[in-house]
C-alpha cells in the first residue's frame, strides 16, 4: 500500500473538511479502531507537512496521507492529477485553508520555494562575487547579468521573476 492508494471514495468516507479553518474532521472510523471522531490531530511530519492516517478498506491497513492533499480531494470532489502536486500558497505548510491551496505543476510549485536557509544576500538568486566584487544574478539557475549595486541587482532579479513567471512568494 502507498499513500496514492488513498483515493477521493475513501477520504470521503472518512473525512469531511472545513474551508475556512482548514481543519479535517474524522466522521467515521473501521470496526474495532479506537481513533477518535470530531476533529483530526494532524501531527507534522519532518518538513512541516500535516500528515493524518487514513484507514484502506478491505485491507486491514492504513496509510500516511497529506492532509493538503486530503483537503484539495475534499473540497475539490476530485482526484489529484498524476505529475500534479498541491501549493501552499504562503509557504505555511500547516495553513490547509482552501484560500491558501492551489493544484500546479512540480515546475510551478518550484517557482513558489522558500529562500534557502544558508542564503547569504537575503535575496533569492543573488550572490556576492568576492573576487570580482559585484552580485552576481540568477532565475532559475541561469545567469542572468550582475551589478556592483545590490538595489540594482533586485531590480534585475525581480524583471528576471516576471519575465519568468514565478510566483510573488518566491525567495520570501
Amino acid at each position: 500500500m502507498a499513500a496514492k492508494d488513498i483515493t477521493l471514495e475513501i477520504v470521503k468516507r472518512w473525512f469531511t473538511y472545513n474551508k475556512e479553518t482548514g481543519k479535517l474532521t474524522r466522521i467515521d472510523r473501521p470496526y474495532k479502531s479506537t481513533a477518535p471522531l470530531g476533529e483530526v490531530k494532524c501531527t507534522p511530519n519532518t518538513k512541516g507537512y500535516h500528515v493524518v492516517r487514513v484507514f484502506i478498506p478491505n485491507t486491514g491497513n492504513s496509510e500516511k496521507g497529506f492532509a493538503h492533499r486530503i483537503a484539495y480531494m475534499l473540497e475539490s470532489n476530485s482526484e489529484i492529477p498524476e505529475g500534479m502536486q498541491i501549493d501552499h500558497i504562503n509557504g505555511n505548510r500547516s495553513d490547509n485553508r482552501w484560500a491558501n491551496l492551489r493544484l500546479v505543476t512540480i515546475g510551478e510549485n518550484q517557482k513558489n520555494k522558500k529562500r534557502y536557509i544558508n542564503n547569504m544576500s537575503g535575496v533569492s538568486g543573488i550572490v556576492w562575487c568576492r573576487y570580482n566584487f559585484w552580485w552576481e544574478i540568477y532565475v532559475a539557475n541561469k545567469y542572468i547579468g550582475k551589478s556592483e549595486d545590490f538595489s540594482q541587482a533586485r531590480k534585475i532579479r525581480e524583471e528576471g521573476l516576471r519575465k519568468e513567471n514565478f510566483h510573488k512568494n518566491h525567495g520570501r
